[in-house]
């Protein structure tokens, strides 16, 4: 079986000082990994898109479904039971709760560490809204991160924002389209936060590597001139690499 994989955050915080990229891994019974995340146990989960289900691969290398039931659909309930469509991206919690950036349903789902249910944290429908998580709206969810303070963040692709969804439910655009300050994204899609604090950006569409500042400013830090076919990075004592699978 044909396995590709494409590890987006490894790109990221490799760009941090200090920080090394993540080992490539071999995942022959996972057609289409998109995304990984590492729970406290260093049992680690991937986000397959086009089997619409999550795996987890378990510290002695054993890969095995763990959320999902292979078919495109929507169906809250026990992890084994439950439905994704397309999922792109994952991430762990301080608590080991996972969620899923559930891409083609435009919903957040999580998934309980203890009791293992599937559940919607955040959106509804497809559009843009903030405010209470149930009643947010998403277009195209793709990339997730999580602070130090287990708030979450959400590239929104086809809205061209990030957003943040706060532990006390409440969804906000701090940046992009919809947050009416300096800065835009196209298509934003792998995220992370470095060990400088600060939260990196993949813009998809213009293969643009940029970084939040304060107040909902945008840096770039790729230099577009030289930026065709992989990602080249400004002197700022920064260092690229890129962690890929393809056989």
């Amino acid at each position: 079986m044909r396995v590709r994989i494409l590890i987006f955050l490894s790109v990221v915080l490799s760009l941090v000082w200090g920080q090394k990229p993540a080992k490539a891994l071999k995942l022959p019974e996972v057609f289409s990994p998109n995304s990984l995340a590492q729970d406290s146990h260093g049992n680690t989960y991937i986000a397959a898109m086009r089997e619409s289900s999550v795996y987890k691969m378990d510290t002695e290398g054993k890969v095995f479904l763990f959320a999902g039931v292979g078919q495109k659909n929507f169906k809250e309930g026990k992890r084994l039971e439950a439905a994704f469509r397309n999922p792109y991206s994952v991430a762990v919690d301080s608590k080991n709760n996972i969620y899923v950036a559930d891409s083609g349903n435009n919903r957040i789902r999580r998934i309980d560490a203890k009791t293992g249910l599937v559940s919607t944290l955040a959106g509804s429908s497809t559009g843009h809204a903030d405010g209470k998580a149930s009643e947010a709206r998403f277009n195209f969810p793709y990339g997730l991160t999580i602070d130090k303070d287990d708030n979450l963040y959400v590239s929104d692709q086809r809205n061209h924002s990030i957003r943040k969804i706060s532990r006390a439910g409440k969804v906000t655009t701090i940046a992009g389209k919809y947050a009416k300050k300096e800065g835009k994204f196209y298509y934003p899609s792998a995220i992370a936060f470095g060990t400088d604090g600060k939260l990196y950006v993949l813009d998809n569409a213009s293969k643009d590597l940029k970084r939040l500042e304060g107040g909902g400013k945008i840096a770039s830090i790729t230099d577009p001139k030289d930026n065709k076919s992989i990602l080249r990075i400004r002197k700022e004592n920064t260092k690229l690499e890129r962690v890929a699978i393809n056989q």
